[in-house]
Parts: structure tokens; sequence; C-alpha cells
């Protein structure tokens, strides 16, 4: 009875602690997809950052060749032009920079779940190392207590022929009034369940 109810609390246990690794499991899949979402932002927001700073650059070439133009023939409209182009200038510079300030924080951001990806992996791994733990921990007991009751069986029916006692294994079942190997049984069953199939 009492090796019952510890082989029942152990089961309860690894059920619980398949479903922890199978919410960790999960967490695992939802943080690689925010990287993965993450990475594609970072990308398509340092490709505009290159776009931007390649249109700043032929922006402020072309108006530099305007101003030349236009110095020779504009004297008052050219310093109209520069104050234009300087705002622009500094309009795009603060463009740039905010969007490398956008730029590191997704970095960051991508370096952070990366590391909470990793963490989450070993928590993953600690708990399978305990589920393997908990299930040997139920093998071992439930070969001990089999091992103390055919011990006590032995002490309650000593008259008993020690030759069938010692027919009686774990690894055995009552089939038909006899003791039969389970992974025989098993065997035979999985082999005829193809001929079973093809009849």
């Amino acid at each position: 009875m009492l090796t019952h109810l510890l082989a029942d609390r152990q089961e309860r246990e690894v059920i619980s602690e398949r479903a922890r690794a199978d919410r960790v499991e999960k967490i695992v899949a939802d943080v690689e997809s925010r990287y993965t979402n993450a990475k594609a932002k970072l990308q398509k927001e340092i490709e505009d950052l290159q776009s931007s700073r390649d249109e700043a650059v032929k922006l402020g070439k072309e108006k530099e060749d305007a101003m030349v133009q236009l110095k020779v023939t504009h004297t008052g409209e050219l310093d109209r032009m520069k104050k234009t182009h300087d705002f622009d200038q500094a309009l795009w510079r603060k463009r740039i920079n905010g969007e490398r300030t956008l730029r590191d924080a997704l970095i960051v951001s991508c370096a952070q779940a990366g590391q909470d990806m990793m963490a989450l992996q070993e928590y993953a791994d600690e708990l399978e190392a305990t589920n393997n733990a908990l299930k040997e921990g139920m093998s071992d007991k439930y070969l001990d207590g089999f091992t103390l009751a055919v011990e006590q069986f032995r002490v309650v029916f000593p008259d008993l022929d020690p030759e069938l006692v010692s027919q009686i294994d774990v690894m055995k079942k009552v089939d038909g009034g006899k003791l039969v190997s389970r992974v025989m049984s098993a065997v035979s069953h999985s082999a005829s369940a193809p001929s079973e199939a093809a009849v």
C-alpha cells in the first residue's frame, strides 16, 4: 500500500514536471519568435537608415551644386538657400541620430532576448534532468518494493519449493495461470499485429 502511494505520488510529480517543461518550451518558442521579429525589424531599420543617409548625401550634393550656380546670379537668394540647407541638414542629422538610437535599442533588445532564451534553455535542461531522476527513483522504488514483497512471501510461506519461488520476477506477468515474460509477450503481440492487419 505504501509503495503504491509512493509510486502514485511520484507519478503525479513526474506529470507536474512534464507540464512545467511544456510551459518552458512554449516560453522558449515565444522568445525565439520575438527574437526573430526583433531581428527582422532591426534589419529593416538599418536598411532605412542607410537609405536615409544616402538620400541625405544626395540632397546635400544637389543643394551644394545649386548654391554654386545661384551664387553667380543671386547673392540674396544664396543666403536664404544656405539657411534652408543648414536647417535640412540639421533635420536629417536629427532623424539619423534618432534611427541610430532605435537601432542600438533593438540590438540591446535582441541581445537580451538571446540571453533570456539561453537561460530558459538551461532551465528546461534542469527540468529534464529532474524528470529523468524522478523516473529513475520511481524505478528503483518499484524494484525495491517488489523485492521486499518477494522476501515477505518467502517468510510467510517458507515451505514452498524454492525453485518455484525463484521464478517470481518483476519482468514477468500471469498469463493463463502461468508466469510469462513481459518482454516476450510484448514481442509476440507486436509480431502478431501486422499479420492480423493483413488478414
